[in-house]
Order: C-alpha cells, then structure tokens, then sequence
C-alpha cells in the first residue's frame, strides 16, 4: 500500500488543493472535550489561501490507530472541522462526513484502493466544499440535500468560544485587583493599558502556534520580546508602560499560562477577536454611550440571512458599521466577503479589498483601538489598514451622510434616550437610526433595535416605511440576559430587496415577505451552536394595507377569529395601586397606625386564584402620590399583577379578593361594572385572566415587563355565556391546593391539577374557538413554568399528529375510558385465570 506523506500530497493536488494549503502531520486542540487535548490527523487540506482553521478545513486522513474504530477516530478529528475525513484502517479504508446526527459514513474501499476515495474533484474540491462550508440562510434558490450539514461548524465554534474565553479569563487572573501587590499591573486600574497588552501577546500567542516565522528570532520566554515584535509587525504604537521588576514577574508568568495553554493553531481568528471583544468596554463606558456587546451569533445570523451577491457583484458593496464597539459585525461580515468574493483573489487581494470597503465610526477612542485589534486578529495574518473613525454620529448630520455612502449597514445603535434634544433628532436614538435608513435606504439593513420594536407605537410608522422601502423584512426577536453586561432584549431588524423610487411611487408590486423570528431564552445555546430559531413564520402582506409587521403577530389567526368579541374593557375598570412619594419602609408585617392590610411585593403576593401573603401597607395622604387610595379598594374586585410574572407566556395571575385589600402599582385592581352587559362574575373573570388565551394575548401584545393598561382592556372575552360551573371548581381548586394530601391519601375525587385543567377547559368551551385553533393556542403555551400552587406539565392532545379536539372533549374522553377500565377490573376473572393465580 502507497501510503505515505507524497501521496498524501499527491492526491490532494489531484483534488485542486494548493501545495500551500496542504498540512501533513496536522496538528489541533479538541475542542470538544473539556480537556482540550491535541489530536494530529496524517494530512489535512484547506481553503481560500489563508490560515488554517475548523472554518477552512477540507479534507483530512487519518489512520485508524491501536484498537480504535473507523467512527472513533472520525469523531476524536471532529474539531478538525473539515467536512469529509478519510480513515486508513488496517484492511479498509473508509470515508465520513459530519451530520447533525453524527459521525455518517459515505464510501468504503478496500485498504489498498484508499486513493479511489480521492477522485471526486467535483464534491471534495476546493470550491465544492467552499460552497458546501457557506451557511446561507436565505437561499430561495433551488435546494439540493447535503449530506454534510454546515450548521455542525457552530458546535466547534462554540466549543471553541468558551475555551477561548477560559484562556483569556486565566490570563486576567493574573491582574485580578485582589491577587496582585503593590507595583504591579491591576485591571481595575491598568484597564486601557492591558487590553492592548492583551491583544499583542494574543497575537503573540497565534504566531508561536501557526510556527509563523515571523516570530522567529526572538526569545518567546520574554512576554516583553514578544510584545515588541507584534509591535513591530503591525505597525503598532509601543506601550506606554514601566517594566519594573514586579510587573516583569507579573506579566512573565500570564504570559506562560498563555503560552502553554490551549492550542489555538486551528482556531479562527474571528473567534479570537470575539473573545477579545468580551472584555471590550467597561460597565461606566457601557452606561456614558449606551452600548450592548453584541453576542457573535445574533450577527453571524444578520449577515447570512442577506441574500448577497457573489464574485465581481460583491465586490462593489461597501460595508459600514456605526457605533462600532468592537467591530462585533464588520467581524463577521469579513468572515462572509471572504467566501463572497471571487475565488482566484489572493488573501492580499482580499485584503485590501475588505480594508478600502468596510468602514466603522465610533464615538469612545478606547473603543476605537480595540475594534482596530480586534479586526487584526480576525484578519489573520494581514497587516492593518482598518478604517474605524472616532467621531458622534448624531452631531452635524453625521449619521445620515454615512449611512447614505454604504450599501450595507450593520449595526448595534446605543438605546438610550438623548439627555437633551438635537436639532431634526428623535429623543430616541434607535429612532434617529431608523429615520436616517429611511431617508436613503443602504441596499442591506441589519441592526439590533429595542425589545418591543414590532409592537410598540413609537416604531409603528418606522416599520410601515421600512415594509414599503424593502420586499423583504424580518424581525429576530432575542431573549433577554443574551447580552453581555445587560438583562435586556433585543429585536433584529433585517432588510433586503430594496425597491426603487418609482415602484414605491407608484405603489405597484408592494407585496413584501414578512418574517417574525423568535429565540427563546432556552433556546438560546441551540441559536448558538446552529443558527436555528425557535420558531419562524413568514407571510407575503401589501404594507399600504397591512403596515408593519401587524401581519405576523404569533397567533394572529386566533386573534382575527375574536376581533367582535367583547373586551375587558367593556365590562371592567382597571385601576393601577397606590404609589409612595418615599417607597422605603411602606410595608409593615404586624397592624400600625396609617397601614391597611394588602399586598405589596408582586413575588411574595399572587398566584393564580391564591393570595399567597399579605402585609400592612401605608395609607398615610402625606406620603402617597396619586389619588389611586381613593379606588374603590374595599369592594369585591380581581386584583392582578402589573408586571409580568415571568418572561415566558405564562406571564397574568389573577385571583378574588373579598376582604378589602388595598394593592400597591405592582398591581391592578379590576371592578366589575354593575350595567356592563355581559353576564359574569368576578370568579370567572378571574378564571379567564388566568386562562391560556389571556396568557397568550398579553405575551403577544406586550413585550415589556410592565402589563399596559390599554393592552388589558383590550383582552378578548368570550362571547358565550360562562359555565356556572367554573364558581364551583375555582372554590374545589383553592381547597385542593390548602388541603390536598397527595395521590394516595387525598379524599378528593380530583387533584388541584385537574381541577385546574378543567377550569381551562371551561373557559375555552365558552370561547368555541375552532378545533385547529385551540390546539395552536394551547401548543404555544407549552408547559410552563405556570405562577400556580398546583404543578402544571402542560396540555394533552397538543403533539404533531394528534387529532384537534377540544380540551373539554379530551378531558371527557379521558374519564370516560378511566370508568370503562374501572367497570372492567371491578368484573370477576374467568375461572381459567383465576386457578393460576390461586396456585401461584
């Protein structure tokens, strides 16, 4: 058998690879295993010219070694990142590729014909597997099934963020403000002098694993040799720093623990240059400028959901990233333009490309020359030459002028509020933004914009031009906790086919693709390691008649079934609790002079149809705001929460009070109207708030924390008589919860949970939604976490497959067959079976 390192090389060449691309011998950390251990495959083949990484890995072959398997040794080279690997066994030779699912073998040889794997130029070519390694979101084009699945790529990338981040938080141990002593460099007070600091040796870092010559020469022990000659490469300015004996042993040994630690010769330099950006700003810059740390797969998600052009076309895109930061997008914009631009451009062509065509502005310096290092890294092993201008785009109409010179834009705006107003400016930047794309619309949109974007009325009309401008619009809303440094969440706005001025105009062909996409918070990690949102839907709208993205409100077909129903708002008033000019010590657990018995803390008060603990609140006129003490506080009324009760669908808790409490603004009081019209009483209106269909509504329709009034009076009520029934199970429901004691002991015929299930089931019988719509309704509402004492694991009958039946139905069927089954076991054995168990 010819194996041997020039055949190797020999029938990779045969494939199309550059002898320059070839790696014999090559070696990577696995980065799936939290060990990180380095593997070494026999040969290895790349892509694009440049440094070799997971993202660029072809081809590679391996021998089958000791007593491992063919699978073995292809999921130990899974990091490698290479989509078809080739395993010399010891009587066959065997070729694999990776698939959602796994390690897959495609093709077996005998051991002697390994070289016939290799002779399909058309799929194991370089530009087959370019074309196969390009995620595309957005590809309307016909589909051709891959065997190899390109969303793969995101584990190891993934995998290799948070190893990446583990490195670089080891190395700032070293300066943690607790463990260093006097003379030597700190974090909290050395910030802007270590970030540079950071990036040089991590560079450092880079050469020494790639064996790049270019470090070559010089003692790499010497942390400080190290930083000269990256200096010195890039054209960098030296640092401004005191090398006393202290910070020398300092530095020495983060620079040993960087140095011997993970092996980054495979990893891409834009995952290093993300993990750089992690300790971009500190938190008082983040709050002076109103910055949020883009996570790096919201961006990569943005930049391949455009459809852009390939070859010659892209090259005349200008790329342009305001309020910079770290460069978060136009890094991963130089990851795309890379597989974009034509295929015979050297890497020296590309880049001086990308640096003449990719522009960012940023208005904090610091930030500026980190976003510079951070695309240095990114571009390994370039030279500088990146256009990042400080300056405040909001000043002298600044922000329209560069959004009027690109072609695509591709930002994270500040959310804040101006302090005082500018001149032709919103108050809200976000919308200052928006008005600038508006005015001269870049070809490409992706920018990240406030949670409430689709829904709240100071975008509306924003949103409505936007669907007029662009044929195809798509709003990804992000969970809140995603962004470093911030609880916040976000929606992406992403804009492409842009129309011409006459056909906006002229109002013809206005039809526009809508799409709403949403990432759950615990779906979060999945978005991470393969792009995929939780859930998508599109639909094709004119926007003169349905602006905006009213169109692809979750649920929207139930909510047009109920438009003539009545609202709570016909039959209620909502009145928000009392307010405090002082809200400290407002609350009293024993009776005190000026204090009335209610509830004050929305976490320890309410849950649904329960009030879990009350307390004594003050009443004093001296110290309340407002006249809200003036509602009718001791009536019968439902006193619901104000603010959400979690971020997911189950958000409303409702329950009777009876007894006079008075409520502060964590929540509502509601008042049954004695001539509203609608027959219902205070029970059931609680039932229905607590419902699936009101949870549903005001997830929808309110994305804040805080529940709006105008939303509320907006809920749909059903249309039909309340079953009476319902007073009764809430009253069997509370004494369940208080008194139950357990499956096996309990005297009740029914648990807490079902009576609970029934209580649902009532409330949507009296709705007669169709059958489909029930079932959608109650499969997006999952299965919790529900704010109720009773555990909740979500609806039956809501799987793909299952028949639509209503939930009441389904409740019926299921006692009934329970009686049948009882009817049956309650009937004597046969005499046969009998003596068996007689004997037994």
């Amino acid at each position: 058998m010819n194996y041997s390192v020039q055949a190797l090389r020999s029938s990779l060449r045969d494939l199309g690879y550059q002898s320059s691309d070839i790696h014999p011998q090559f070696r990577f950390a696995a980065m799936d295993l939290p060990e990180r251990p380095v593997r070494q495959v026999d040969a290895a083949a790349f892509v694009d010219g440049g440094p070799a990484s997971y993202r660029t890995a072809a081809l590679g072959i391996v021998r089958a070694t000791g007593d491992a398997t063919a699978r073995e040794a292809v999921e130990a080279s899974s990091s490698l990142g290479a989509p078809y690997l080739v395993v010399i066994g010891t009587d066959d030779a065997t070729m694999w590729t990776y698939t959602a699912s796994g390690a897959t073998q495609v093709a077996r040889v005998d051991v002697d014909d390994w070289q016939n794997l290799l002779l399909d130029k058309s799929r194991l070519g370089p530009q087959p597997v370019r074309q196969l390694k390009a995620l595309q979101l957005r590809d309307d084009g016909p589909s051709t099934p891959l065997l190899f699945d390109p969303r793969t790529l995101y584990a190891i990338q993934a995998n290799t963020q948070q190893a990446l981040d583990e490195m670089l938080t080891g190395f700032l141990s070293h300066f943690d403000g607790e463990r260093v002593s006097a003379g030597q460099l700190s974090m909290g007070v050395h910030y802007e002098l270590l970030l540079p600091l950071v990036f040089r040796l991590l560079a450092g870092k880079i050469l020494l694993d790639r064996d790049d010559p270019r470090i070559g020469g010089i003692d790499t022990a010497d942390p400080r040799e190290v930083v000269t000659q990256v200096e010195s490469l890039y054209s960098l300015p030296a640092q401004r720093l005191q090398w006393t004996k202290a910070r020398v042993a300092q530095l020495t040994r983060a620079w040993q623990d960087l140095r011997d630690g993970l092996y980054v010769r495979n990893v891409a330099a834009d995952d290093l240059a993300f993990v750089y950006e992690s300790t971009l700003i500190t938190p008082d810059t983040r709050k002076a400028y109103g910055t949020h740390s883009t996570p790096y797969s919201a961006a990569d998600y943005v930049v391949r959901s455009l459809r852009l052009p390939q070859g010659g076309n892209a090259a005349k895109l200008r790329v342009y990233e305001p309020f910079a930061g770290a460069c978060v997008f136009l890094t991963a914009a130089l990851r795309r333009f890379k597989e974009l631009l034509p295929a015979n451009w050297s890497t020296l062509d590309v880049h001086s490309h990308l640096v003449s065509h990719f522009g960012a502005s940023e208005i904090d310096p610091f930030a500026c020359e980190i976003a510079r290092l951070a695309l240095i890294l990114a571009d390994y092993p370039n030279h500088n030459g990146w256009q990042i201008t400080r300056e405040d785009l909001f000043l002298d109409g600044r922000l329209a002028e560069r959004v009027r010179q690109c072609d695509v834009l591709l930002c994270n705006p500040p959310f804040e509020d101006f302090r005082e107003p500018i001149n032709a400016l919103s108050i809200h930047k976000p919308v200052a933004l928006l008005d600038a794309i508006i005015e001269t619309p870049p070809a490409y949109v992706g920018v990240v914009l406030p949670s409430g974007l689709s829904s709240q009325k100071v975008y509306r009309a924003h949103l409505a031009r936007i669907c007029e401008i662009y044929g195809d619009v798509e709003v990804l809303q992000l969970p809140e906790g995603i962004f470093r440094h911030a609880t916040i969440g976000a929606e992406v706005l992403i804009a492409q086919s842009r129309r011409d001025e006459d056909t906006r105009q002229s109002g013809t062909d206005l039809e526009t693709t809508i799409r709403k996409s949403v990432v759950r918070r615990t779906d979060w990690l999945r978005f991470t390691r393969t792009l995929q949102t939780s859930a998508s839907d599109v639909a094709r709208v004119n926007p003169r008649i349905s602006p905006g993205l009213v169109g692809l409100r979750p649920l929207r077909h139930l909510w047009d079934y109920l438009a003539g129903s009545p609202t709570l708002g016909d039959v209620a008033d909502l009145h928000r609790g009392i307010e405090w000019k002082n809200p400290n010590d407002v609350s009293r657990s024993k009776p005190t002079a000026g204090f009335r018995r209610g509830v004050h803390l929305l976490a320890d008060s309410l849950q649904q149809f329960e009030v879990k603990k009350t307390v004594y609140i003050d009443v004093r006129p001296d110290n309340l705001r407002w006249t809200a003490i003036k509602f009718p506080w001791g009536s019968p009324k439902l006193i619901a929460n104000a603010a959400r009760a979690s971020r997911g669908p189950w958000r409303l808790l409702a329950t009777v009070d009876t007894s006079g409490l008075v409520a502060s603004q964590q929540f509502y009081g509601i008042w049954l109207r004695d001539a509203a019209g609608l027959d219902i009483s205070l029970i059931q209106l609680c039932a229905v708030l607590n419902s699936p269909l009101a949870n549903a509504y005001s997830f929808v329709h309110d994305n804040e924390r805080r529940l709006r009034k105008e939303t509320l009076q907006k809920l749909p009520l059903p249309p039909a008589r309340m079953p009476r029934e319902i007073d009764s199970l809430v009253a069997e429901y509370v004494a369940a919860c208080e008194g139950d004691d357990g499956p096996l002991f309990s005297s009740r015929p029914k648990s807490a949970t079902e009576l609970l299930m029934e209580i649902d089931a009532l409330v949507l019988k009296a709705y007669d939604l169709p059958p489909r719509l029930e079932r959608e309704l109650l499969r997006f509402m999952g299965d919790g976490p529900r704010p109720t004492r009773a555990p909740f694991g979500g609806y039956p009958g809501t799987r793909e497959g299952d028949a639509a039946l209503p939930l009441h139905k389904q409740l019926a069927m299921s006692r009934s067959d329970i009686k049948a089954a009882l009817k049956v076991l309650a009937q004597p054995l046969p005499a046969s079976v009998a003596d068996v168990f007689d004997l037994a």
